[in-house]
Order: structure tokens, then sequence, then C-alpha cells
């Protein structure tokens, strides 16, 4: 049994009373909730059923651990306690209980509402790339729509937002819409928005936060007039510099006392004015040391430099205080009308565009998970217009019934509005303001890192601050972490108590926060390790790579210990974990690695439909939808598919510059047939043409497969170095297409639409892996995919890659609490205004990102188990940020408004490092006292010169000539292919056997008709057959019309199908000698299938031919085997359109032989006949078969 710490011991006997648990990284969060989870439903005195269980998270896998970890626990419980009938229960009740994720748990509330919705049965999960796509499309009609009904609404919107066409209008429609989709009441919201326009609360909103991070930016302008006068002290040879620069100081303390006055407090345009008055003094006269006429040192010039470089700064920050005050109070009232009226036609078209997508999914009968969750809050919540909310029946239902006595909700910070206001319906929760007494949350806000899927971290810690003020809610921490070393988190301790704060990943990192050690390791903890490399002339990403496989390669190299269970072994390649923000290029990853001599386990590769094998099959695949193409064409004829050289090519375009690259094409093929190009051109011509005519027939999955056949696509890609990976993507197209066809059945068409719709807004599919989990391979993830799990060694590259900022520099700015932020065109200044508001939302929104980033680079610090190493880049860019940073950091601490500047994760860690003595990657410390302090490593990376001297001298030093090497790669060349088996199948079916002597390929073309299609004889053939295989004869051969009704109301048939079943052919077959013959067998096979070799049987001299010596397999069905005293007798039954039995014997005279073969083999006596029976002559023949001619 685990011996529990208190803290989760508090968590694990929490019931009666809702409770949030804050569990840090590796505090042991899922044992605490299957051990609370299993202790309630084997309480027989709480009497909580098992299938009253409600446990959501976020992924499957997390769900499907969870379901096993607690029927695991169940199982460990029934043996421990083999007499109590109520644990047995529970574990038989736990399969019925709804231990899934959110997004499965609203599709389900949505299929059992069915009739509440406008969806059918069968709905189905729309995919998110077609969504979109379904998004554009329906937005196209709105606008035009939009134009004929109201051109001057539309008009002044487009003045307003656009540069002289719709496009950006558009762009703000879909922004507004998809946002819209994350809240639970869109129509409160864009009311509450609007209002604050008209009322001027959205003015007083911005015009505060503002003049607040006015005064934040004031804070760091002091401590800069601070650090200018003390630079300033020691100019003793720079008088004439030094007295301007104290001058400088003063004016600069006058300055902050005017701003931070009771007057100028609370008065917008009195900040204004105050900033915007002064003048700062001029340094013309004294910038260059040398105007100076006294002596001075080399270090008298490095303190000028410094005291230059403060003021500098000073005058900068002076600026951004200046740009947190953009307008004035009259004028942001002004924009605030404009705002407003724009805003409020803005939604209306946007929720034209709400109501035209929801017509087009409900007439798809499809939905995608934003869409689920929409529907499952409509279910169970209503809105009054004032905000004000209440369960509808459904959720009064649930909560009455007791349907949920338990809710266990995992990840809890990374829920979204929506599903917030989802589990209080259903919970017990009286006025559903907080969670029920029934719910028992357990997140770490400190891991909320899913913003860009609309998750709210702020719920998190809104219950948590409810917990604090009263609310009921029960708070219990977990801060001890039992996955770490102490250096690992001592580590992570001291970066983030220097930067994160509740402006600044949006929680105190105080005492209660920071991570406390519960492991133990059998060593010294060894120090964090900073590995640095300089990239100023060479590709960051590829040195980065380089540094970290060679530093693996040496570990691995040097056995260094890994902690197994009790004891200890050396390191290995899986035990190594390389983490990016993004996804990282397989081309430098997949090289550094390999140099090294180690494998790469990777999901985290881009640029998969961009690759060489993924665009020349989508070049083949556009071409055969349209071979007018001439880019497509182009790029499939010089490939190996069609093997055109350049002045091939050259020549045909030249043919005619007017026409198409293949009408050129088909003319030479025509006019050239026996020229070596002419040649060229007619395979070219007759590939496209075959393609085309099995596009026309064949589903999606089915014709890339006939077309990596007939190019031999795959012998191609493999040919190249990365051939596994090549062939690997092309196998995963198959499963991509096919994914495509279980929602739609556009074929080939459709799903290059839908590939091009992916490549136009920069999406991608994932790439193949190569290497599988069983493999011993370094792992390489990004941050998001490394939630959740450990490594021993963890090594943090890419941290200089710049952070995406878009979400504050889009031209309209939403945010779910501080409403709308927009740029707008001003007709009187021709320039495009940045509005008050937009300026608010703006530096919120980017508040929030970084925010989330710093919490991604707690996830990161947080995966390492032994120890943790950080790839860092001390090029020129880092220096001149580290300089720039010790002046405005005096201590250890780290104001939020300069943790807002940084613009990469590598700018937080030189911030927090930047005072600490071991910290000497960047240049000298100014603090020498490292009591306290974490231990760091600095370790330079060897450069790629000295990677390759290095790799030169193994090479040199390494074993000579290895003749039985030699010898192996000799023989290779002597294999030899059997060509027999790339030219037949490795099995086969009589009928298609049957169907090659005497047909060729008829590609079936769908006809183009919008009358019902009549059933085609084909169909009509299939329906006989069937219903010679279902009936009852006996009740067939004295009442066919009865008998055909009883199949067709048990289902068997519909009633066309019923219809069309020829009556005369059954009756008369039913008169037959053969089926009397049947009647008096004592062993009558119907549907008789088999399987055999094709070596096992007398197959005949061409077969024989083909199969000898091969595995080939032989598989039919005959549809009737009876027995006779003196053998079988086989018989076929046949639709075709044929004249005379004769005809019928000479047709399948093959398929007969092949199954009398089989037969022979498989039965107990030999066949003696085949008889085949003509439905449309309604008449059969026998056919005796003495053998098989050899």
């Amino acid at each position: 049994m685990p011996n529990w710490t208190d803290e989760q011991l508090g968590a694990i006997e929490s019931y009666g009373c809702p409770t949030i648990v804050s569990a840090a990284a590796g505090s042991g969060k899922t044992a605490v909730l299957v051990e609370r989870t299993i202790r309630l439903l084997c309480d027989e005195k709480k009497s909580i059923p098992a299938d009253s269980l409600l446990a959501v998270t976020f992924t499957n896998d997390a769900a499907s651990q969870m379901r096993e970890k607690l029927s695991a626990a169940f199982e460990q419980a029934v043996i421990n306690n083999p007499d109590s009938a109520w644990i047995q229960k529970q574990q038989a009740l736990i399969r019925l209980a709804d231990i899934c994720t959110i997004n499965s748990f609203c599709f389900d509330m949505v299929r059992n509402n069915l009739p509440k919705t406008a969806f059918q049965s069968g709905v189905r999960i729309m995919d998110e790339k077609e969504a979109q796509m379904v998004a554009e499309t329906a937005l196209d009609r709105v606008m035009e729509n939009a134009y004929k009904t109201r051109p001057e609404e539309l008009e002044l919107l487009i003045s307003r937002f656009s540069n002289g066409d719709d496009e950006q209008l558009k762009s703000y429609i879909l922004t507004l819409y998809y946002f819209l989709r994350s809240l639970p009441f869109k129509d409160v919201w864009t009311a509450n928005v609007i209002s604050s326009f008209e009322n001027g609360s959205a003015v007083t909103d911005a015009t505060s936060f503002l003049a607040e991070r006015a005064m934040e930016e004031l804070t760091e302008f002091e401590k800069l007039t601070s650090r200018l006068r003390s630079c300033t002290d020691s100019l003793v040879n720079y008088s004439s510099a030094a007295n301007k620069l104290y001058q400088i100081c003063d004016m600069s303390d006058e300055l902050a006392k005017r701003l931070r006055s009771e007057e100028a407090r609370g008065d917008w345009d009195r900040l204004r004015e105050e900033i915007y008055a002064y003048k700062p003094l001029s340094l013309a006269g004294v910038r260059q040391a040398k105007l100076e006429k006294q002596e001075t040192t080399a270090a008298d010039e490095i303190r000028y430099k410094n005291a230059m470089a403060c003021k500098d700064s000073l005058s900068k920050k002076l600026s951004e205080i200046a740009a947190c005050l953009p307008c004035s109070l009259e004028t942001a009232k002004s924009d605030s009308k404009i705002v407003g009226g724009c805003f409020r036609a803005l939604v209306a078209l946007t929720n034209e565009l709400w109501a035209e997508v929801d017509a087009v999914k409900a007439e798809k009968n499809a939905l995608d998970f934003a869409d689920t969750e929409l529907l499952t809050v409509k279910l169970l919540v209503d809105c009054s217009p004032d905000g004000k909310l209440t369960r509808t029946p459904l959720a009064q239902e649930i909560v009455s019934s007791g349907r949920y006595k338990l809710i266990l909700i995992d990840e809890f910070q990374d829920i979204n509005n929506l599903q917030e206001v989802i589990f209080k319906a259903i919970s017990d929760t009286p006025d559903m303001k907080n969670i029920g007494s029934n719910v028992f949350v357990v997140g770490d806000v400190k891991q909320a890192i899913y913003r860009f899927r609309r998750a709210n971290p702020k719920i998190f810690m809104n219950t948590r601050l409810g917990a604090k003020n009263g609310s009921g809610v029960r708070e219990i921490l977990l801060t001890k972490n039992f996955r770490s070393r102490g250096s690992v988190l001592d580590f992570a301790n001291y970066i983030f108590s220097s930067l994160m704060c509740s402006d600044l990943g949006e929680v105190e990192y105080s005492g209660e926060e920071a991570l406390v050690c519960g492991a133990s390791y059998p060593e010294k903890d060894p120090p964090c390790t900073i590995i640095t490399v300089n990239s100023d002339n060479s590709d960051a990403e590829e040195n980065e790579f380089r540094a970290v496989a060679g530093k693996i390669r040496r570990m691995i190299d040097a056995g260094v210990p890994v902690k197994d269970g009790d004891g200890v072994r050396p390191c290995r390649p899986g035990d190594f974990c390389v983490l990016t923000r993004n996804n990282v290029s397989a081309d430098s990853l997949f090289e550094s690695f390999e140099s090294m001599g180690l494998k790469v386990m990777s999901g985290s590769f881009s640029g998969y439909l961009r690759s060489r094998e993924i665009s020349l099959m989508l070049n083949l695949m556009r071409i055969t939808v349209s071979p007018m193409r001439d880019i497509p064409m182009a790029s499939v004829m010089l490939s190996g598919l069609m093997g055109f050289t350049d002045d091939e090519i050259s020549l045909v375009r030249l043919r005619d510059k007017g026409n198409r690259l293949y009408k050129n094409v088909l003319e030479i093929s025509v006019e050239e047939p026996d020229s070596p190009i002419g040649i060229k051109c007619a395979s070219a011509v007759g590939l496209i043409r075959r393609l085309r005519a099995l596009s026309a027939s064949m589903p999606l999955t089915r014709f890339i497969k006939k077309a990596y056949d007939l190019t031999d696509m795959f012998s191609m890609a493999a040919a190249y170095e990365d051939g596994e990976q090549k062939c690997a993507n092309l196998y995963l197209l198959l499963e991509y297409a096919k994914k495509y066809e279980s929602s739609s059945n556009d074929g080939v068409p459709g799903f290059l639409q839908y590939v091009e719709y992916i490549l136009k807004t920069d999406g991608d599919f994932a790439e193949a892996l190569t290497v599988t989990e069983s493999e011993d391979a370094v792992n390489v993830k990004t941050i998001h995919k490394s939630k959740g799990l450990e490594y021993p060694f963890v090594f943090l590259c890419r941290l200089g890659k710049q952070f995406n900022s878009s979400d504050s520099k889009e031209k309209l700015l939403l945010n779910d609490e501080h409403g709308a932020g927009v740029r707008y065109n001003d007709y009187e200044t021709l320039t495009v205004r940045k509005t008050i508001f937009y300026e608010h939302i703006s530096r919120l929104n980017k508040s929030e990102t970084l925010s989330e980033e710093l919490r991604l680079l707690y996830v990161a610090m947080t995966r390492a188990k032994e120890r943790l190493f950080i790839v860092m880049d001390t090029g020129k860019d880092a220096c001149r940020s580290a300089q720039e940073y010790s002046r405005l950091i005096s201590s250890h601490e780290i104001l939020p408004s300069l943790s807002r500047r940084a613009k990469s994760m590598q700018d937080w860690l030189i911030m927090a490092l930047i005072k600490h003595p071991g910290f000497t990657c960047l240049g000298e410390s100014g603090y020498k006292d490292a009591v306290g302090l974490p231990d760091i490593a600095i370790e330079a990376a060897p450069t790629a010169e000295e990677t390759v001297s290095t790799s030169e001298k193994e090479t040199e030093s390494g074993k000579g000539f290895d003749s039985e090497l030699s010898e192996r790669i000799y023989q290779s060349f002597h294999f030899a292919n059997d060509d027999r088996l790339c030219k037949s199948e490795a099995k086969l079916s009589v009928s298609e056997i049957a169907k090659g002597e005497y047909d060729g390929f008829y590609a079936d073309m769908p006809e183009l008709t919008d009358a019902p299609a009549e059933l085609t004889p084909a169909q009509k053939g299939t329906i006989l057959h069937r219903f010679m295989q279902l009936a009852d004869y006996e009740k067939a051969s004295s009442d066919l019309e009865g008998e055909i009704s009883r199949l067709t109301d048990s289902g068997m048939f519909t009633r066309r199908e019923a219809a069309s079943i020829n009556r005369r052919s059954i009756s008369a077959f039913f008169e037959s000698g053969v089926y009397h013959r049947m009647r008096r067998s004592r062993n009558v096979m119907r549907e008789k299938s088999f399987i055999v070799r094709f070596s096992d049987i007398r197959a005949g001299d061409q077969l024989a031919e083909i199969y000898a010596g091969t595995q080939g397999m032989l598989q039919g069905i005959a549809d009737c085997v009876f027995e006779e005293d003196d053998g079988y007798v086989i018989v076929d039954y046949k639709s075709d359109r044929i004249t005379s039995l004769d005809n019928l014997k000479d047709r399948y005279s093959m398929q007969l032989l092949l199954y009398k073969a089989a037969f022979d083999i498989l039965l107990d006596k030999p066949v003696k006949s085949c008889y085949i029976y003509s439905y449309r002559l309604a008449d059969g023949v026998e056919v005796e078969l003495d053998g098989i001619k050899e």
C-alpha cells in the first residue's frame, strides 16, 4: 500500500463538498484520483453506484488509462474483500460508468437528445478542416446576399476595415465567428460589448488599464534613472557629460514625481500632458569621449559607454510610457461611437454566417466538436438577457435523478468557458455559481498550455480564489514532486520564482506553488547544464541539434548511470528527450543525430504535404483530374514516373508555346509514335487516360493504391537515401485518404480540394513514424506533446525562437472578459487608427500569450527526472539582450513590465540568470554571492569544424579493409528477383480468373441523371443469388411469393429488390431435374467457400506455369454443392445475357475446372460433374468433367 503524504491523504478523503486539488508536476495526482474514486465506490455505507461515476479528461489515452487503473484497482479490491457482494457488484457496474473525454461526453449528450436538435440519427463528427471549408463557403453566400440587401452597411464596413476589397472584412467576420463559438452565450457577450461602446464603459475600462500599465512602466523608468545616476557618479574624467546626465536624472525624477501626484492620478488627460510636454535634455557636444580634455583609461571609456547606453534606455522607456497613453479622452469617446457602430454591423453579418453554417451542417448531418459543446450547453442551460443562468428541464432531471453522483474532472486548468457551464449544470450546485459538492477537480494552472484551443486557466484560478474567500469549495495543494532530482527542482524554482506572477503566468510562484523534492536518488545531484552555441554565422537549428546529438553520444559512450527501480544501469538512447517549442525540420534533425549514430523517435516533423514523394503523388492526382494544369504536369513528367529529361520537356514545351503541355504531349504521341520522345509521350498519355478512368469508377483509397501499383511509386521512393521515410509517408497518405472518405464521398477531386485548402491555410499533416516506441531511440517532441511524460535526461532546444505575437497584432482583437479592439481607416487623416480599445486588448492578449509561453517553459523543465540541459545561443543578439537586462535588474527581482518585453524563452532565462554568479557565458555577473542559488554548469558545444575533425580522426583510427563484409556485399549482387511474384497476384478468386478470360477493362461510370436509378442487371443477378442462398427451398417450391414475402419482411430484401426477382426463372429451377436431385441429397451445401494453394491443385498449363514454386492462393465460393452416392455435384447460377447454353459452358469452363480441382482435394469424394443454371434462359445444362488437360 502506498505511503500517502498528508496532502495526498487529505485529497483522497475529501468528500461531501466541492474540492479543487492544485497538483504540481510529478505530485502523483493520477494515483490520488484513482485511490479516492476506488475508496468511495467500495464504501458500502456511502452507496455510490459505480455507474453513476462521470470521469472526464482531455485525451483518449488518458481516459483509457484511467479506466484501466480503476478496473485494476477493483480487481485488487475483490481479492482483498472476497466476501463483499457490494464490491463485486461495483466491479461489474464500473464498466457502465462514463469514463471518457469531454468531447465524447458532449457528443453522447447530443446523440441521446437528437430530437431536440436539428440533426438526425447517424450524425457524424466533421473534420476540423472540412468545418473551416464549410464556414468559408457559407461566408461567400452571406456576403453575396449582403451586397444585394444592404449595400450601404457593407460599404461602410469595407471602407472602415479594408483596402478596397472585402477580403479583410471576411477575415474579421471569420475571426469573430470562431471566437464566439468558444463562448457559451454569444448573444449576451456581443450585446455587452456593443453596449460598452455606446455607453462609454469601454473607454473607462481601457483608460484604467492603460494608466495602470503606464505606472508599471514608470517604475522601470525610475529604476533606470537611479541606475543612470550611479553610472554618472563613476564618470570622474567626463565632467561635462556628467553634468548633463545629472540634469537628466533630476528632470526624470521630477517627471516621475508629477506623474505620481494626486493631481495626475486618475486624470487621463493630465497624465498625457505631462508625458508629451516633457522635453529630454540634449547631449549634443558631449556624445564622444574625444571631446573631453581629461586623460581617460580603457575602464573610463567602458563606464562612459555604459552611462550613455543607460541614458538611451531611459529615453526608450519614456517612449514606452507615452505609448500607453495614445490619445486624448475626447478622441477615445469619438472612436467609441465609430467602433460601436461598425462592431454592431459586424456582429449582424457574423450571426448570418452562424445561421448559414448551421443550416449546411444540418443538411450534411455533421458537426464538429465545438458544435457538440455548444449544443450540450443549449440542452442543459438557459440564459436570460442579463446573463442569469438556469437549468433546462433536461439538466434538472439529470441532477434530481442522481445520474452523476460523482464527477471527476482531470486537467481542470485546460477547460474552456463552455465546459465550465456544462459541468456546473450537471453537478448538484444550487445556483450554478460554483461547482457542486459532488465535483472533484484536479489540475495545475502552471501547466495550462492550451490557450490556442480556447482553454481558460482563469476558471481554475477563480475556483481556487473562491475557496480562499469562503465559497464552500475546499482547496488542497500537492506540492511534493516524486519525479525529479532536487537539482532539477531547485533550478526550476529559481527561474520561475523570478519570472512567474499573477501578471505573467497568472499565478504567484510563491512558497505554496514552489516544487518540493519528494524523490530519492542514490548519487549526489548533478547541476543543470547550459550548453552554449554561437549561431551568428550559421544555421541555429542545425547547430543546436548537432550540439545535443554530440552530448548524448558522449553520455552514452561514457555509460552515465540512470536510476532503474532500486538500482542503476548505463543510459541508453531512449532515456533522452529533446524538447522544442514547435515542429522542427526533419532534415537538420536526422542529419545531426544520424551523424552520431543515433536513431530519432519523433512525431514533430513539419512539411508532410510538401515532401517530395507526397507532392509528386498529389501532382499525379491533379493531372488525373485536369491534365491541362501545366505545373503539375511538368512535375510528373520530370519525375521517375514518366522519366522525361530537361531537354525532352523543353522540346515538348517548344512544340507549341501557346498550347497546354499535355496537348503537346498528346500531339507528339500521335505524330511521332516511333521516336524516343514519342514513345515516352504515348506512355504518359496512356497512364493519364487509365488513371482518369479509374478515378471515375473507384473509391479514393483504392484509386491511390492502384496509382501506386501502376507507377511503381514505392520502388522509386525507396531508391532515395531516406527511402524508408518516403515509403512510410506514402502508406500514410492512404490512411489520410481513408479518413477523408469516412466523411465525404467526393473522390479524388474533393480530396484535392481538401488538401489545397490545408496548404492555403498553412496547415499540414503529421509525418509517418519510421521508428517505433519499442526501438531504442532518442525522443524528440514538442513541449505540448511531452505533457504528462517524463524522461531521465531532457534537453531544451530552440529557446531563442521568437514568440508568435499574431494574437496581439491582428486588426480585430477579441477578449472574452474585456470586449473587442479594432483598428479602422480614418477618413480625415487617411491613416489606420490604432484605437485605445485596440491598445487595451492588444496588451491583454499579449500578456495572455506570454503567460502561456512561460507555462510551456515550466512544463518543459519539469519533464526531467535526473538532469536538465538547456541549449542557449550566445550570439550577438543574446549578448545585447544581456547587457540591456543587466541595467534594468538590480537584484534577483524582475518586474512584470520587463518580463513582458521578452521575445523568446531564452530572453526569460537570460533575465533570470543574468545576476547568477555562475552564468558567465554572456559576460561576468555583477554578483558574487551564490548562497541559496542553484548550481549551474556552463558547457560550450564543439564547433562544426571541431566535430568534423574528431570524426575524421575516428575514421582514420577505425578498422581497415573488411574482407568478410566485402564478400557479403558482393554476394548480394547475385540475388535475382522472381519476376513472377511481381506479375501475379498473391491471392486470386476463381471469378477473377474466369472473368479475365473474356473481359477487358471497363470503368464502372456512373449514370448522370436525376431520375431514380433502375437496378442494373448485375444488381438483379446479385439479388437472385442472395435469394437462392437464403430461401427455404421446400417453401419456395410450393409458395414462391410467400417465401419472397417472408424474406422481405425479415429485412433480407427491400420491396424494390423483391419486385426485381425473376419469378419465372426460379419457378423453372424448382421444376428442373437438378433441383429434384438436390432434394434427394442428404448433404446440400450452399455458398460453399474454399481457399487452397495453387501448388496443391491441378490448375492447367497456363496457371501452373505462372504459380509453380510459389505460395499463390486460390479462393472462391460455389453457389451450391450437393452429395450423391458416387460423388459431388457443383451447381453454379448465372444471370448473364446469353443466347444458348453452349455459350455459357464455353464462357465458364475455366471457372468450373478450378472449382472441381479445389473441391477434389477438400471433399471426401470426387466432384463428378458441374451443373450451370441460367436464370435468363430458365434452363440448365450438366457438364461432365473427366479431368483437366495436362
